[in-house]
């Protein structure tokens, strides 16, 4: 009898080991970061693979996921049935190879703005964008590589990116279709359509699938300003061909630090994919007052040289006419297609880089207001009080009453003055106003001077950065730069960045020039 219960508790362990063992199975987190990948192997590197297209525009194999087809199975069309597993013989699909040697080609892209620029990237490579009858926006993440100071994505902003490449090989499966492909799925893959949702997938297989991928090594050079005119943009990018051509045919970096010294707001970031070393170059220093680029050494030439088989990266899609799909376009479950088309739509959505409407200050008269915590409104204005008798003359800032009236609508005197103009300096501004005494003076804070200081060129500690609210439309903060705090209305005193605190908001509005 005891030998009974003893295997009958023996048999509800193993039962609970089974279960609980099933269990744990499901529960595995994906490391994205320890996925099987055969990037510069040599062979046939991230083909078939899948690859996260928000982050780049097919630039660069860190962005290359987990193996979706399987190659095999493809080369000798040995598929099976995604649904039930099924063995089915196809017609054997085949990899064409091309060996590609160039000494490096360039090419350009450009956008007014960055909602353009977006544009002519959807435009030059023929992913595909729709998915449940919407359109997600790919590749937006891939100025982060360049920027991580968000108000480069403003609409005053232009970017005029260089491509300097040299390609190596290209690779391509003879038959692209989901409508084939689907027979060739991977082991893993088809595990995990399984077990796992739909965003796990995305983390683990990315956006697309890679059917036809171009290798070698690129170079890009980005270079973004803010644009005044059409002849600016013009004169902005032969300065711009100009640098890349002196880096590129070894004149060095001394000629080209000369480039875009009719320019007072331009940031060069470099981004390289492939060979042995990267020329990586964040953010090369612009100092406005001398329109002149900061040191920097680009070894450009050793850079191309070292780029072939050996240290190649996925620069590309062989063919720009191959038509790239979803990773979910080779799943048949309908569920679980819908589920993972809902997940790439909210991957994209979560990657997307807005363009935020700044509006171009430079050279503006400007009144700056808010609404104070008493429901009243006020601008901080330059209070004027002239010498006399044994008292010195006072400038300082100050609140004005805007009582009723329209910033536009409101009179300056000789006491009051608050009709700033935003003079540029580089992406800062020096915020100055003309007193009544024909002097000059800058916007300043209490707790930098009781009085206002004089308008100084050179005094960087006048200088102030304005940022767009991004929780709430037409509302901007200003930023002292040599503080990095942020001016609150509320005492005029700096404080610590918060987006939330709406004593740090502002309203411009910028006073109309009037055309003789």
């Amino acid at each position: 009898m005891k030998k009974v219960h003893f295997l009958y508790l023996v048999s509800l362990l193993l039962l609970f080991w089974s279960c609980n063992n099933e269990m744990m199975d499901l529960d595995v987190p994906i490391n994205t970061d320890a996925l099987t990948r055969i990037a510069g192997d040599g062979e046939n590197d991230l083909l078939g693979h899948g690859y996260d297209a928000t982050s780049s525009a097919f630039k660069g194999s860190k962005y290359g996921k987990a193996s979706i087809i399987d190659l095999e199975r493809f080369l000798s069309g040995k598929g099976r049935d995604p649904i039930t597993g099924a063995e089915v013989t196809m017609y054997p699909g085949n990899i064409e190879k091309s060996l590609l040697p160039s000494g490096g080609e360039t090419y350009i892209e450009w956008g007014a703005n960055l909602e353009e620029y977006s544009k002519g990237q959807h435009s030059r490579y023929n992913a595909n964008t729709e998915i449940n009858a919407l359109g997600v926006k790919l590749y937006s993440a891939d100025l982060k590589a360049f920027y991580n100071d968000s108000s480069r994505f403003s609409n005053s902003y232009c970017f005029y990116r260089v491509n300097v490449q040299k390609t190596t090989r290209k690779l391509k499966l003879s038959q692209i279709y989901p409508a084939y492909l689907k027979y060739f799925l991977t082991d893993d893959f088809l595990h995990d359509l399984k077990y796992y949702t739909g965003d796990d997938i995305v983390a683990k297989y990315g956006t697309h699938v890679l059917t036809d991928i171009l290798l070698g090594g690129v170079c890009s050079a980005m270079f973004n300003a803010k644009m005044t005119t059409a002849a600016n943009e013009s004169s902005f990018k032969n300065e711009a061909d100009l640098f890349i051509r002196q880096v590129s045919v070894g004149t060095g970096s001394s000629e080209a630090q000369k480039r875009f010294s009719s320019f007072k707001d331009v940031s060069i970031s470099i981004v390289s994919y492939g060979g042995k070393d990267a020329i990586d170059q964040s953010n090369i220093s612009f100092d406005p007052s001398k329109g002149e680029l900061g040191d920097f050494t680009l070894n450009f030439n050793n850079w191309l040289n070292s780029i072939d088989q050996t240290t190649e990266q996925v620069i590309g899609i062989g063919d720009n006419t191959t038509k790239i799909y979803f990773i979910s376009d080779l799943v048949d479950d309908a569920s679980k297609k819908k589920e993972i088309e809902d997940a790439i739509v909210r991957y994209c959505e979560k990657q997307q880089i807005n363009m935020s409407l700044m509006q171009t200050l430079d050279y503006e008269k400007a009144i700056l207001h808010f609404t104070h915590t008493d429901n009243k409104k006020y601008t901080p204005a330059m209070m004027y009080i002239p010498a006399e008798s044994y008292f010195p003359e006072t400038v300082v800032l100050n609140y004005y009453p805007m009582e009723s009236s329209a910033p536009l609508e409101m009179k300056e005197s000789d006491m009051w003055k608050f009709r700033w103009t935003f003079y540029p300096y580089g992406e800062y501004y020096r915020i100055g106003i003309r007193g009544a005494n024909f002097v000059d003076y800058a916007f300043t804070v209490r707790s930098l001077s009781t009085l206002l200081p004089r308008f100084n060129e050179k005094a960087f500690d006048q200088l102030w950065a304005v940022e767009a609210v991004s929780i709430q439309n037409n509302k901007y903060m200003l930023r002292h730069v040599n503080s990095g705090q942020y001016l609150s209305h509320d005492d005029l005193l700096l404080h610590p960045k918060n987006p939330n605190d709406q004593s740090l908001w502002f309203d411009i509005t910028i006073v109309p020039q009037i055309k003789i």
